[in-house]
């Protein structure tokens, strides 16, 4: 069959990207084929257009591709020997690296990625929140710590930041969250949980030295290693950037490894509210590329959601 979708033709900026028609196969085994709903951009997108992936050792593209990681949509085929899905389910979920995303009208989605949608959950809202949640369950994972009771954000208020403040308190018995980011982004980072608050280009290790943390999140590249002072003694830093660390134990490399436990297990908390996904703009698929825009010029409060149906 045949598909809408946002094409990206190469590396570099939105002139890479553009509307077209595309063939789209029926569904292998253990995949079903997927009507999206919505969408939302993360900073995998945004890497993986700019060519910044393959420059840190990922894999390169095989052109054309179709971003979108997070997706949430309705079942419209199931592949052979597919048993936990039927057509008409709502499911929710990612795409690992995919050539064929979510930013399409139908797309092919692997069982082991997604989860059905519970009754109480927005599409909009699942949309725009697997990637964060798993990107954060795995960290916790990664750390291997059973409680949090103190954690520090380095860059708290992207989208994964925000969810993951939350998530930290929530699941992760966090009682103290410090969080840095540019000041615009303080009042938003403390309405979603963070307890202190402090300037990016601030000397963090210096205003938080009379605390130790069991775990520092770091979701941006630069000195991964810097807060290590400030962790108790079996604390890790867990990295979304920068691939994994050659020679600093303490520092984990987390990327984005879909587990469809992780929907099922953040689902209520969204359900019930005890977790919001905080969405600043919502965007047609049509203009996708302008979303990538959006996040990579920054100032943007959380997530933006692409809308495709």
């Amino acid at each position: 069959m045949q598909t809408r979708a946002l094409v990206r033709l190469g590396y570099g900026g939105p002139e890479t990207q553009e509307i077209r028609q595309v063939d789209l196969p029926d569904p292998e085994e253990g995949f079903v084929q997927v009507r999206v709903h919505y969408s939302s951009v993360n900073a995998i997108d945004c890497n993986r257009r700019s060519g910044m992936i393959p420059k840190m050792g990922g894999p390169c593209d095989r052109f054309p591709v179709i971003d979108g990681h997070d997706l949430a949509g309705e079942v419209v085929k199931v592949g052979p020997g597919v048993e936990s899905f039927k057509v008409g389910d709502m499911v929710w979920g990612t795409l690992a690296m995919p050539n064929h995303g979510a930013w399409s009208d139908y797309t092919n989605a692997k069982v082991d990625f997604i989860a059905k949608v519970p009754e109480g959950l927005d599409m909009q809202v699942a949309g725009a929140a697997a990637a964060a949640i798993g990107t954060t369950l795995l960290a916790m994972d990664t750390a291997g710590a059973s409680k949090f009771d103190k954690v520090l954000f380095i860059g708290g208020g992207g989208g994964v930041g925000a969810i993951a403040i939350q998530l930290f308190k929530a699941i992760g018995g966090a009682s103290f969250v410090a969080a840095t980011d540019v000041p615009s982004k303080h009042a938003f980072m403390k309405s979603m949980g963070a307890d202190f608050v402090l300037d990016v280009t601030e000397d963090y290790v210096t205003a938080l030295s009379d605390h130790k943390f069991d775990l520092i999140f770091n979701t941006w590249h630069a000195d991964r290693e810097k807060g290590e002072p400030l962790l108790t003694d079996d604390a890790v830093i867990i990295s979304l950037a920068g691939g994994p660390h050659k020679t600093n134990p303490r520092v984990k490399f987390v990327g984005l490894k879909p587990k469809a436990e992780y929907w099922d297990r953040a689902a209520p908390l969204l359900v019930s509210g005890k977790v919001k996904v905080p969405i600043d703009k919502t965007i047609d698929l049509d203009h996708a590329m302008d979303a990538v825009d959006a996040l990579l010029h920054g100032g943007v409060l959380g997530k933006i959601s692409i809308k495709v149906v």
